[in-house]
């Protein structure tokens, strides 16, 4: 899901795809390391990354609960 998105993106656009897919930066690197960091260890993250648009840079929190339990990934509820 994304909240509050920047006006340099269409959110119907971008669903389907990878940060990298998106933007190839630095920010978006973090960005997938601390994904990828959260499925592998299984622990939440909390972090600030800054991205640079049109006006500047914009900093963005992101927050990732932990997504692995011991038999897989998550299943979402009816």
């Amino acid at each position: 899901m994304i909240y509050n998105p920047h006006p340099d993106f269409n959110p119907k656009a971008i669903i389907g795809k990878r940060d990298d897919e998106l933007e190839d930066s630095q920010s978006s690197k973090c960005l997938m390391a601390l994904k990828q960091k959260v499925m592998e260890t299984g622990k939440g993250v909390r972090q600030e990354i800054g991205f640079t648009r049109r006006e500047g840079t914009r900093i963005y929190e992101y927050k990732n609960r932990d997504q692995i339990c011991k038999n897989g990934p998550r299943q979402k509820k009816n």
